[in-house]
C-alpha cells in the first residue's frame, strides 16, 4: 500500500475571516430593474436586464481575495428564480469578474436564516466574520455569531418596522459598496 505524500494540512494554518452576502439587491441591483419586479410578473420579465448593484462585483473580488476564497453568496430563491439568477451571474460573469466559483453562489435551503452557511471555509480561511443583507430580519439570525454585519440600503419602511436601538447597534447601515469595505478596513 502506497503512502499518502501529499502534505497534510494543518488547520491551525488557517486564519479566521469569511464573507457571506445576499444576492437580490445586493449584487443584483432588483430595485433598479428597468422593469419593476414583482411575483406577478417575474416569471415573464428578462432577468438579465436587472443591472449589477454599483460597487458590487469590485467588492466581491476585495474580500474573495482578502479571505483567500471563503467568499459565497447565498439567497433564498426559489427553484425557478435560482434558475434565473444562475443565468443573470453567467450573463454577467460574476465569476470570472470576482473570482468567486460556481459552487460558492447558491440557493439556501434555510430559508432566511443563512447560519448555516456560517462555518464555510477555503483552504486558508474559515468561518465567517463579514455578512452582509438588505433585510435586518436576516441580519438578527447571526447576531453574537458574526462580527460585522451589514444592513445594504434597507427600504425605509423596513427598518421603521422592523429596527430597535438593540438592533441597530448590532449591524452596520451602509448605502454602498466602497462604504462596506471603507467601515471594514478602519
Amino acid at each position: 500500500m502506497a503512502q499518502d505524500s501529499r502534505p497534510k494540512e494543518d488547520p491551525m494554518s488557517k486564519q479566521f475571516g469569511g464573507a457571506l452576502f445576499d444576492f437580490g439587491d445586493f449584487v443584483a441591483a432588483n430595485r433598479r430593474s428597468p422593469i419593476p419586479i414583482t411575483k406577478e410578473n417575474y416569471p415573464t420579465i428578462d432577468y438579465n436586464l436587472v443591472p449589477e448593484e454599483t460597487g458590487a462585483f469590485e467588492g466581491l473580488r476585495f474580500f474573495n481575495e482578502f479571505f483567500g476564497g471563503n467568499v459565497s453568496v447565498v439567497y433564498n430563491a426559489t427553484r425557478f428564480a435560482d434558475a434565473r439568477i444562475q443565468r443573470w451571474c453567467d450573463c454577467r460573469r460574476l465569476h470570472e469578474r470576482t473570482g468567486i466559483p460556481r459552487e460558492r453562489v447558491f440557493r439556501t435551503a434555510t430559508g432566511r436564516d443563512k447560519t448555516a452557511h456560517l462555518l464555510q471555509e477555503s483552504d486558508t480561511h474559515y468561518g465567517t466574520t463579514v455578512q452582509g443583507d438588505n433585510r435586518l430580519e436576516v441580519l438578527k439570525y447571526s447576531f453574537g455569531k458574526v462580527e460585522h454585519l451589514f444592513l445594504y440600503c434597507p427600504p425605509d419602511e423596513v427598518v421603521e418596522e422592523e429596527r430597535t436601538p438593540e438592533d441597530l447597534a448590532q449591524v452596520h447601515v451602509v448605502s454602498s459598496w466602497e462604504e462596506i469595505i471603507h467601515v471594514y478596513c478602519r
